[in-house]
């Protein structure tokens, strides 16, 4: 901090006797249509200076400014890239857990034709027993 301060009031020195060895020294400055007698040189300078700055401040902000527009646009394009991979992962995760409920339906089914099988089966068990326990009607006992 106090070497800031030390450098600053430096300039200010070095600056103070540029201006006053220049005091002097005059010129003649031309604006487009009017033309300025006997201008000294220090007053050209700080007012070249000071041009300068406004002129480069502008130019600044504009370059910011195209930079945030450029992040933005990088970071609206990442974006986008991150909402279309959610919405694949998504439709990814819907389709399996179709495909899950399809599976659980068909072994539902399974298993309803597996015991709808299994009590036809027993029906049939049950039907040649009783069956074999009653004569045929082709065959006739005859007891003498």
């Amino acid at each position: 901090m106090i070497g800031k301060l030390i450098g600053f009031i430096a300039g200010i020195v070095v600056l103070a006797f540029f201006a006053g060895f220049n005091l002097d020294n005059k010129c003649d400055v031309n604006i487009l249509f009017h033309t300025f007698k006997d201008v000294p040189v220090m007053f050209t300078i700080v007012f070249s200076f000071v041009i300068g700055i406004l002129v480069a401040i502008p130019i600044c902000y504009l370059g910011r400014a195209q930079k945030r527009d450029k992040e933005d646009v990088q970071k609206a394009a990442e974006q986008k890239v991150l909402k279309r991979q959610q919405a694949e992962e998504v439709k990814a995760q819907k389709e399996q857990e179709k495909q899950a409920k399809l599976l659980e339906k068909q072994a539902k089914e399974e298993e309803k034709e597996r015991i709808k099988q299994e009590k036809l089966a027993k029906k049939q068990s049950k039907e040649n027993k009783e069956s074999k326990d009653t004569p045929d009607e082709k065959t006739v006992e005859v007891t003498l």
